[in-house]
């Protein structure tokens, strides 16, 4: 090969495109707006029930954080959120204590629970100015990690009130799912078997803001 061959062949390498791309082997991120959540305890609230024929139990927590990146034109996105496992309240001092000791989350060994998905818009109400936003993705408790499917609603907050709520434009999502705690390695003791489900019932009510939080 001549070397001005060599230099037209080199050049048109060059030119052309990659066979893996510069994305290979890596996950795309999601591109559009980013809202990040837990900036504000009052509109941040995440509850888990567990009922029983003779006991129910009501938890709660005011604080998380996390972001969510929601492309409106494609209607995709991402998400990803952590919860303290010491923020969890069940209105009894004793029982929170039990909930995060080795038996149930082991708060020492895995202080955060943790969810990330992927997400599609699949309906938008024009009258309400709802959206449903599939999500599909994986949350951690305990160090385990399963699959989690569900739907959000997502309703974006007109900038005059959003501007009651503080810095930003604002959304509101509401979702709810179930957890079989044995999935994740929490075992009910039998004496507590008759007033602890193995099945509990959580439900996110929480806001986003575009405006990244403040830092200390």
């Amino acid at each position: 090969m001549t070397r001005r061959a060599a230099v037209l062949l080199a050049a048109v390498l060059a030119a052309a495109p990659s066979a893996t791309g510069p994305a290979a082997g890596q996950e795309e991120k999601a591109t559009g707006t980013t809202y990040h959540f837990g900036v504000s305890p009052s509109r941040t609230t995440l509850l888990f029930e567990s009922e029983t024929s003779v006991e129910t139990i009501h938890g709660v927590t005011h604080t998380m954080s996390g972001a969510a990146v929601l492309d409106g034109e494609k209607g995709t996105g991402s998400v990803e959120f952590k919860v303290p496992v010491k923020s969890l309240e069940t209105g009894i001092s004793l029982r929170d204590e039990h909930l995060r000791s080795e038996d149930w989350l082991h708060e020492a060994k895995h202080p955060e629970i943790s969810f990330k998905a992927a997400l599609k818009r699949s309906k938008v109400d024009e009258a309400t100015k709802k959206e449903t936003w599939g999500y599909d993705g994986e949350i951690t408790i305990k160090g385990v990690t399963k699959a989690l499917k569900g739907d959000a609603t997502v309703q974006r907050i007109p900038d005059d009130l959003g501007k009651k709520l503080g810095r930003g434009s604002w959304i509101k999502v509401k979702t709810d799912f179930p957890i079989t705690i044995k999935e994740f390695g929490i075992e009910v003791p039998e004496v507590a078997a008759a007033k602890v489900s193995p099945t509990w019932d959580v439900r996110v009510d929480i806001f986003g803001t575009t405006a990244a939080p403040e830092k200390e």
